[in-house]
C-alpha cells in the first residue's frame, strides 16, 4: 500500500508546472529529495516535451528589446492574447546593456549580453550562471571579433554544449558538463550572417556557403554536438538561396524571404537529412523575415513576422496578431521558445532555485 501510495504522489508531482514544484520542495525532505533527483527531473521534462504542441501549458516565451529594460516570460493559449511577466535576476541589471538569445534547449536558455557576458538560463527556476569566458575575448564589443553561435542538447552524452565561431573560421566549443572551453579545429565553410545555429537532432545547423562568394547557392551547414564534426544538409533542389532556418513541428525548416524581397511560403523537411522529404508550404501572408515558434494541434501556428507575433491558421487561412498584455503595442522584440523545466545550468556556482520560484 506504501509503495501504491508513493507511485501516486509521484505522477501527480509530474504533471504539475515547475512553479508549484519548487515551492512544494519544502513541504518535507523526501519531496525535496524527489524533486531535486535527476531522474525526476528527466521525467518531468519528458512528459512537457512529448509533443511539440505550444498550448500545452509547459511551454512559453521568452522577449526581448532594444526598447526593453529587461526580459520578459510569456505564457498563453490557443488565442489572441497573453499575458508577459518580467523576469528579475540575473538579467535585470545596468551592465547587461543589451541582450541577446543564442538559443534554446530542455528549458535552457543560452544568452548572451553587453559587455561580453555569455549566460544560462532556466527562465522557470530562475537559476542561471555566467559562461566562463574563452580567454580574454568578448564576443559583443568592438575590440573583438564577431562570433557565430550555436547551443543544444548532445543527448547519448547527456551534456549542453556552446559552439562559437570566430570570422577567421575558428571553432570553440563549451562543454556545460566539463565546464571548460576547447579549440575543434576550422569552419569548413563561409560565414553569411552571425545568426544564431538552429538546435534539431543533436546537431546545430547554419545558413552557410561552400564559398567565399556570397551570391552562390546556400547550403545548411551541421554541426553534430557528440562527435563535434560538420556535414551537409542539403537544401530543396529548386532553393538556391535563403536568408534562414528553423523548425516547424519538429522538422527543419528553411525561410527564403529576405530584407528586399517578401514571401509567402517556406520549406519543411519531413524527414530529417532527406532532400526528398523537402515540402513546400504556402500561407496567407506575406513576410520578409519569419521564425516558426511552434504549434497548436497542428493546424495553428505561432509565427514572427517581421518583428510582430502573429497567430496563422492553417485550415482556414487566416491570421491574427499576438496582443501581449505588458507589452507596449508595435515594438520590436527577440523572441525565443522554450519548455518549463527542473533541468539546471549545472554550473558550479548556481543560483538557488528555490529563492525565485515564487
Amino acid at each position: 500500500m506504501a509503495n501504491l501510495v508513493q507511485d501516486v504522489v509521484l505522477h501527480i508531482l509530474l504533471r504539475l508546472p515547475v512553479k508549484s514544484l519548487c515551492r512544494f520542495k519544502v513541504v518535507c525532505k523526501s519531496w525535496w529529495l524527489l524533486i531535486s533527483d535527476p531522474h525526476f527531473i528527466s521525467m518531468h521534462l519528458s512528459l512537457a516535451t512529448k509533443n511539440n504542441c505550444i498550448n500545452c501549458h509547459r511551454w512559453r516565451l521568452c522577449l526581448t528589446s532594444f526598447s526593453l529594460p529587461s526580459v520578459y516570460s510569456v505564457g498563453y493559449e490557443a488565442s489572441d492574447r497573453a499575458i508577459a511577466i518580467k523576469l528579475g535576476y540575473p538579467l535585470k541589471s545596468d551592465c547587461y546593456d543589451e541582450v541577446k538569445f543564442i538559443g534554446s534547449c530542455n528549458g535552457l536558455l543560452c544568452v548572451a549580453s553587453e559587455p561580453g557576458v555569455l549566460l544560462l538560463l532556466n527562465p522557470s527556476t530562475r537559476a542561471a550562471q555566467e559562461i566562463p569566458r574563452l580567454g580574454n575575448r568578448r564576443p559583443f564589443t568592438q575590440s573583438s571579433l564577431p562570433y557565430m553561435y550555436g547551443f543544444g542538447y548532445a543527448h547519448s552524452i547527456n551534456d549542453y554544449k556552446l559552439v562559437k565561431i570566430s570570422c577567421r573560421g575558428c571553432v570553440f566549443v563549451y562543454s556545460v558538463k566539463e565546464n571548460s572551453w576547447r579549440s575543434v579545429g576550422g569552419f569548413p565553410y563561409s560565414i553569411l550572417a552571425l545568426d544564431p545555429g538552429i538546435q534539431l537532432n543533436g546537431a546545430i545547423h547554419w545558413v552557410v556557403s561552400r564559398s567565399k562568394d556570397s551570391t552562390k547557392s546556400q547550403i545548411i551547414g551541421a554541426f553534430d554536438l557528440v562527435e563535434e564534426k560538420f556535414w551537409d544538409v542539403p537544401p530543396p533542389v529548386s532553393v538556391h538561396n535563403f536568408y534562414g532556418i528553423g523548425v516547424f513541428g519538429e522538422c527543419l525548416c528553411i525561410l527564403p524571404g529576405s530584407d528586399v524581397t517578401s514571401h509567402n511560403d517556406f520549406w519543411v523537411m519531413k524527414r530529417y537529412g532527406i532532400r526528398d522529404s523537402w515540402t513546400k508550404v504556402v500561407i496567407n501572408i506575406s513576410y520578409f523575415r519569419m521564425k516558426p515558434l511552434g504549434v497548436f494541434d497542428n493546424h495553428k501556428a505561432l509565427l514572427e513576422i517581421d518583428g510582430k507575433l502573429v497567430l496563422y491558421s492553417f485550415r482556414e487561412g487566416t491570421y491574427q496578431d499576438l496582443v501581449i498584455q505588458g507589452i507596449p503595442v508595435g515594438i520590436e522584440f527577440d523572441v525565443e521558445t522554450y519548455a518549463e523545466s527542473l533541468v539546471s545550468p549545472h554550473l558550479r556556482l548556481e543560483f538557488r532555485a528555490d529563492n525565485w520560484c515564487r
